[in-house]
């Protein structure tokens, strides 16, 4: 937590080793549908002020509208051809696609009612390898920065005419909170 360069400590890291990793059981290679997981921490964590916290959404929120802009976040690739990520946080605005644009974009995939597309058609703004896990934020209705999305895949990275695929988190609240709650 707090990190930003991977190359510098800053004095405002705080490194954890994971105590349990969950993934979804409803998780599918194949199809990368239900692409969620939850990593459990040592210890519980505060907001301070190298790093905050975003909210969850409501079960089933709405996503945004279509062409609302939210922010994606990552040390992946800058371009699919680079050998490796950044050692600097990136962060990009992208805006939610419409479902029926993802789904005409990605017909040879399988586009779940638990996937989302955001991006621009002329491509450049984009998650990559790399970013996967990473947030997808947006502000919600009452103007808090959300978690809507977890970058998943795509087809390559800022490509014309394709989009990021995200995970729609609002589809996975009650999942996450029984798990929360066993602890």
């Amino acid at each position: 937590m707090g990190e930003h360069n991977l190359d510098e400590n800053e004095g405002t890291e705080l490194e954890f080793r994971v105590e349990r990793a969950v993934t979804h059981p409803g998780y599918d290679a194949d199809t990368v549908d239900n692409d969620v997981a939850l990593l459990r921490l040592p210890a519980e964590v505060r907001p301070d002020k190298y790093w905050g916290f975003a909210c969850l959404p409501r079960y089933k929120q709405e996503l945004p509208p279509a062409q609302q802009l939210c922010t994606i976040i990552g040390w992946g690739k800058r371009r699919s051809g680079d050998p490796f990520g950044t050692d600097v946080l990136h962060e990009a605005t992208v805006p939610i696609v419409a479902s029926n644009v993802c789904r005409r974009v990605y017909m040879d995939y399988h586009i779940t009612e638990n996937m989302f597309c955001a991006g621009y058609e002329k491509g450049r703004k984009d998650s990559c390898a790399g970013d996967s896990g990473g947030p997808l934020l947006c502000k919600d209705d009452r103007n808090r920065w959300t978690i809507f999305g977890i970058t998943s895949f795509g087809e390559g990275c800022g490509k014309r005419g394709k989009f990021g695929i995200y995970t729609k988190l609002p589809n996975y609240v009650k999942w996450i909170h029984s798990w929360i709650n066993k602890v």
